[in-house]
């Protein structure tokens, strides 16, 4: 159930940014899309907490999570090294 509801979520986001983003829409109309994109947002990480917690077992979780952040943190240590390379 929750699954779904995520996807549909998404993809009311999505259109929600999409008609903000690509139409030539007036500002109350491209406030509410705007809206309804944050509303999404705050549904998406409750829910794929819930997600999560149905497939990665309690017992493991923290250290599955941080193996997971290792390869994150290695990318802006790698990029945060080399700003001043960038042009």
């Amino acid at each position: 159930k929750t699954p779904a509801l995520l996807r549909d979520s998404i993809l009311v986001g999505a259109v929600a940014l999409g008609i903000a983003s690509f139409s030539s829409a007036t500002g109350p109309v491209t406030s509410i899309c705007f809206f309804v994109f944050e509303v999404v947002c705050g549904l998406y990480f409750p829910g794929i907490g819930i997600v999560k917690s149905q497939y990665v077992a309690e017992e493991v979780r923290a250290t599955v999570y941080n193996i997971f952040r290792i390869p994150l943190n290695l990318i802006v240590v790698i990029v945060l090294a080399n700003l001043g390379s960038i042009p």
